[in-house]
């Protein structure tokens, strides 16, 4: 069985390991990576006063998701079908969000009357720019989002290119956030930038977030992650590891500038020994997280095989399509570790005859297609 502690490598297949989820060891304290590349040093770039905190929450095993609505009527969310996840009354004829406001800083809070919730991202390129204006693309225009209750925020650094800021606020309303990185040092630049993400975890005036990675397409309306039971961190299973383990590609968070400093300070205490975002995250929250099924985050890999093929969740690889939520980019063409545009090239010439599930080169044209039409225009 092939794993990796790094969050989207491209992966052999792995029939060894249940579709059932995992339950875990309650007394548990650490988790266990096999993460094959780990930072120097841990840093930074703002002052923060850490504080103790003690983990409180309680692993409960995700055999569904129970969701309290708007009337505080318990449903259950059942993973096996797909027409319960739209659960929430939405308006399904406005695709506007309502237009935020720009922070200068990072600590800035909304002085006006606001929305309680908001889908979060975080860019520090412009190639992540582009990703995130894609995703919100999705979000807002395909997938109906409710954007009557839940605002779209993206927390930047300086290297983002101002013009595809503008394509977000203009376009999609989004709230931009200027934020200073908290880095790693590593040699590859989206390793040694992905501790920003923590920033999620900050209190920017919400009561619950749901942070996303630019870097997946979203399969369906997640609306209603928003209304899980109370919980300071939601992540779905990374059925491709051992477990336990979750990924950190989305997450539901009830943001705490408490937690977000003490576990700035543990991750200092430690030094390289913490390793990057998804070590972190795992070991930090090992006592207190709550699971949601591995298909909340599936890898792109896992379609590069026959519809009627063994999937690594279910009987068949169409039948995860059908149950997948989110799908987080791992592979190339090729099958090796990569992201779309790290195929420059644009060929898929390879795959012709590959009895591949259509989705595998799908994502691939649709993302190149974004590229040109929705941030170079």
């Amino acid at each position: 069985m092939l794993t990796t502690g790094i969050s989207g490598l491209c992966l052999l297949r792995i029939d060894s390991l249940s579709p059932e989820i995992v339950t875990l060891d309650r007394n548990a304290t650490t988790a266990t990576t096999a993460t094959n590349k780990t930072p120097t040093s841990l840093r930074i770039d703002q002052n923060e006063t850490p504080v103790s905190l003690q983990p409180k929450d309680q692993y409960k095993t995700p055999t569904s998701l129970q969701i309290e609505d708007q009337n505080t009527t318990s449903t259950s969310l059942q993973i096996e079908d797909q027409d319960k996840t739209q659960i929430l009354d939405q308006d399904k004829t406005s695709a506007n969000l309502r237009i935020g406001d720009q922070d200068n800083t990072p600590h800035q809070k909304r002085q006006v009357d606001q929305k309680r919730f908001a889908y979060f991202f975080y860019v520090t390129s412009n190639t992540y720019a582009c990703a995130a204006i894609q995703f919100i693309h999705h979000l807002v225009n395909d997938l109906q989002m409710n954007s009557s209750r839940i605002d779209v925020v993206v927390m930047h650094t300086i290297h983002a290119n101002a013009p595809l800021l503008h394509k977000l606020q203009d376009r999609y309303h989004v709230r931009t956030i200027l934020v200073d990185s908290v880095k790693a040092d590593a040699t590859e630049p989206t390793w040694r930038e992905s501790l920003t993400k923590l920033r999620a975890f900050q209190d920017w005036g919400y009561d619950r977030v749901v942070f996303f990675d630019a870097d997946a397409v979203p399969m369906a309306n997640l609306d209603h992650l928003f209304d899980l039971p109370p919980a300071t961190l939601y992540a779905p299973t990374a059925y491709w590891l051992e477990q336990p383990f979750f990924a950190s590609t989305l997450l539901v968070i009830e943001p705490s500038d408490e937690i977000f400093n003490d576990m700035i300070r543990w991750a200092r205490e430690r030094g390289p020994a913490a390793g990057f975002d998804m070590d972190i995250l795992n070991t930090y929250f090992a006592n207190s997280v709550r699971y949601l099924p591995g298909v909340y985050t599936v890898l792109n890999s896992d379609f590069r095989r026959a519809p009627t093929e063994k999937s690594t969740l279910f009987d068949t690889t169409a039948e995860l399509k059908e149950k997948t939520r989110l799908v987080h980019f791992s592979c190339k063409p090729d099958g090796s570790y990569g992201k779309p545009w790290n195929w420059p090239s644009h060929d898929l010439s390879l795959l012709d005859g590959a009895r591949f599930d259509p989705l595998f080169r799908q994502l691939f044209v649709e993302y190149w297609h974004g590229e040109q039409e929705l941030c170079a225009s």
